[in-house]
């Protein structure tokens, strides 16, 4: 690899290893390495979080401020507006998104210090962070509903509505949920706290360990 670390990868439909580094994008396609500009007339910035969405394009998010999305469509990289963003220090926990029926996407971003940006493919919309949903440990979507793990708990947000807001799940142990993931096949979720398993299937939760 042309420079450590790999601070998040992905492989595409082809096989290719895609990875974030502190010089942009990396990619490897078994014989060679790519270091991938995203802008000739913009320094490297090192890039935090990857995800292929379900129509197989490209969407990384750079490590620090100013946040910067980018966008990889027809093997071509294109770049969001930078957030004006009301703080000027945090590190990437999440990127996520939907790709729409009517051809445009909702992009979500979560950062440690427990704010939310959502990119609509026109302007930034954000989410400051609250005493309440405290700091963002990991995020996950399931359909197009973003559950956020925090220190505080578990929350939603749905991505497909504009006007909607975030809200704090029930039922679940108190304290931090520290990790979360898909169930297979399945819109439940497995959650972690800090002494506990559990799975929750959006009507009941469980305890395993």
């Amino acid at each position: 690899m042309p420079t450590n670390p790999a601070f998040d990868a992905a492989q595409d439909s082809l096989g290719r290893m895609w990875f974030c580094t502190r010089v942009g994008i990396t990619s490897y396609d078994g014989r060679s390495w790519e270091v991938h500009s995203f802008d000739p007339n913009v320094s490297a910035q090192p890039q935090a979080k990857m995800k292929i969405d379900s129509r197989g394009n490209f969407w990384t998010v750079s490590y620090h401020a100013p946040l910067r999305l980018s966008h990889r469509v027809n093997n071509q990289w294109e770049t969001a507006p930078f957030s004006m963003l009301p703080f000027a220090s945090f590190a990437i926990t999440g990127l996520n998104v939907l790709n729409l029926a009517d051809g445009t996407d909702r992009v979500s971003v979560t950062t440690d210090d427990g704010n939310v940006l959502v990119w609509d493919g026109a302007q930034w919309r954000v989410f400051e962070k609250t005493k309440e949903r405290g700091i963002i440990l990991s995020s996950v979507l399931v359909g197009p509903n973003l559950f956020m793990a925090t220190s505080q708990g578990l929350f939603s947000l749905r991505l497909d509505q504009p006007e909607e807001t975030i809200h704090k799940i029930s039922g679940l142990p108190p304290g931090p949920i520290n990790h979360l993931a898909q169930a297979f096949q399945s819109d439940s979720l497995w959650l972690v706290g800090a002494d506990w398993i559990g799975f929750w299937d959006h009507s009941q939760f469980t305890m395993l360990a």
